[in-house]
């Protein structure tokens, strides 16, 4: 960017966020991994294909935020409540204790991810750095909200995480495991 300051002066980096979770029959729950603890902020954003939009609109109609950057999320939670609220919400894992979230070594998430895991490593660390630290005060960094720019009307219109994971069809994901799931294999011995 410094190579360019025209483009700089107008460029605006927007971070939307991601969750992905696994199933591990053997424990009976639903689990995720993160290089952060299962306490960490989760930055919801809701419904990617309204909110995005709204965002997006929202930014075109107002003056050019005063940083190039802007953190775009509806909801704040913690990883864990995030991963039990997908599992009531969706009925794959609704008891209570039927999901969990497992905090590993940066390097094991970027074995497991690959690239796209280095990325969201920093990115979760970053996230989990602001929390505790706040914003960052970093010549030239500045980050901005931007549920700021939204009107009171666009606020309405927005899909919040519990919203939009109903929409979404989990036929493809099992239901939680079994006991009599987990010991099939053993079946034959």
């Amino acid at each position: 960017m410094n190579e360019m300051p025209d483009l700089a002066a107008k460029t605006t980096f927007v971070v939307f966020t991601i969750c992905e979770q696994s199933t591990t029959p053997s424990a009976k729950k639903y689990i995720t991994m993160y290089p952060v603890p299962p306490t960490a902020p989760y930055l919801c954003f809701g419904d990617h294909a309204v909110n995005r939009g709204m965002f997006v609109r929202a930014f075109i109609k107002s003056p050019r935020p005063q940083g190039p950057y802007v953190r775009c999320n509806i909801e704040t939670m913690i990883i864990d409540s995030y991963l039990a609220l997908w599992g009531r919400v969706t009925g794959i894992a609704p008891e209570e204790g039927s999901t969990t979230t497992v905090q590993i070594s940066p390097q094991d998430y970027i074995r497991l991810w690959s690239h796209m895991g280095e990325e969201q490593a920093l990115q979760w660390r970053f996230f989990h750095w602001i929390a505790e630290y706040g914003p960052p005060k970093w010549e030239g960094i500045t980050l901005v909200e931007g549920i700021d720019f939204l009107s009171d009307e666009d606020k309405k219109g927005l899909r919040n995480i519990e919203e939009s994971l109903k929409l979404y069809d989990w036929s493809s994901f099992e239901k939680k495991p079994t006991a009599s799931l987990s010991n099939s294999r053993f079946e034959d011995l």
